[in-house]
C-alpha cells in the first residue's frame, strides 16, 4: 500500500495497543510508523502482537512531548508516495486508510476527517481480540457523547513529497496546539483542496489524561500568536534555516 500512517504518543501505551490493534484490522492496512518520544516505558513490546510495526524511540530530557517535532521524525522515515498523519488516541473503521489513500491520489488533495469522541475508557475485549464488530460497537457508543464529531489534526493525509518540500510541521509550536491548522494553512497556501472524509468512513478517539507541561495554557496562547502571524505572511516553508526532525 502505498500509504503510511505516522503515529506519535507518550505514555499512552493503553491507548496505543487500540490503536494499533485497529489499523490491524484495516483493508488494505497502511504502513505505520509509531514515533515514541519520551515515553518512560519502551512501546517495543507492541512489535511482539504487530511485528510489521516500525517503531522509532526518541529520548530527549531537554523537551517534555513536542509534538510537531516528533511528526516530523516520522514523516523523514516515510517511503510510500503518500502520508497520513493521525494520533495514537484514535481507532479507526476498517475502510478508513483505504479512503485516505484514494482521496490523496487525486490531484493536489488534503484529506482530512472528523473523529468521534468515547468518553468512557476502554476495557475488554483484548485490544489483540480488536475487530470489526469491536470497532463499530465502540463507534455507536461514541455517537451518544456530548461532544461533536470534530478534529483538526487526527486526519492529515497527503503527498509525501510535499511534505517533505514544505520541511514537515513548523517545529517552533511547542505544546499542545495549532501545529495542525498550521499545516492546513499552509496546504491551501501551497493550492490544495482540503477534502473530507466525514460521509465515507469514521474513526473513534479514545479518552487519556491530559499532561499539564504539554497542555499548559502559556504555551497555547504563545502558538495561537504563531498562527496568527502565519496567516499573515502566508509562508509555506517551515522550519527555514534550522534543522527538522531531528533525533
Amino acid at each position: 500500500m502505498e500509504l503510511t500512517a505516522v503515529i506519535t504518543c507518550k505514555d499512552r501505551l493503553f491507548n496505543a495497543r487500540y490503536c494499533i490493534a485497529s489499523i490491524a484490522s484495516c483493508k488494505p492496512r497502511p504502513h505505520v510508523i509509531l514515533v515514541d518520544f519520551n515515553s518512560t516505558t519502551s512501546m517495543r513490546g507492541l512489535q511482539r502482537t504487530f511485528p510489521w510495526l516500525n517503531i522509532v524511540e526518541v529520548r530527549d530530557p531537554k523537551v517534555n512531548f513536542h509534538k510537531a517535532r516528533a511528526l516530523n521524525i516520522g514523516i523523514k522515515r516515510v517511503q510510500t508516495e503518500f502520508t497520513c498523519l493521525t494520533d495514537v488516541d484514535q481507532i479507526f473503521q476498517p475502510n478508513f486508510f483505504n479512503c485516505v489513500l484514494s482521496a490523496c491520489r487525486e490531484d493536489r488533495n488534503f484529506v482530512m476527517c472528523d473523529t468521534h469522541f468515547l468518553e468512557t475508557p476502554l476495557g475488554d475485549p483484548s485490544p489483540a481480540a480488536f475487530d470489526r464488530a469491536t470497532y463499530f460497537r465502540l463507534l455507536e457508543k461514541a455517537k451518544k457523547s456530548k461532544k461533536r464529531p470534530h478534529g483538526e489534526g487526527c486526519c492529515h493525509g497527503v503527498s509525501t513529497e510535499w511534505l517533505r518540500s514544505v520541511r514537515g510541521l513548523d517545529e517552533r509550536y511547542i505544546g499542545w496546539g495549532f501545529e495542525d491548522k498550521d499545516l492546513v494553512l499552509r496546504a491551501k497556501f501551497s493550492g490544495y483542496s482540503i477534502v473530507s472524509l466525514s460521509s465515507k468512513t469514521s474513526m473513534v478517539h479514545l479518552p487519556h489524561s491530559r499532561d499539564k507541561k504539554y497542555f499548559n495554557k502559556k504555551l497555547r496562547l504563545r502558538n495561537e500568536r504563531l498562527y496568527k502571524e502565519k496567516r499573515a505572511s502566508k509562508d509555506v516553508i517551515a522550519n527555514v534555516n534550522t534543522k527538522w526532525g531531528a533525533v
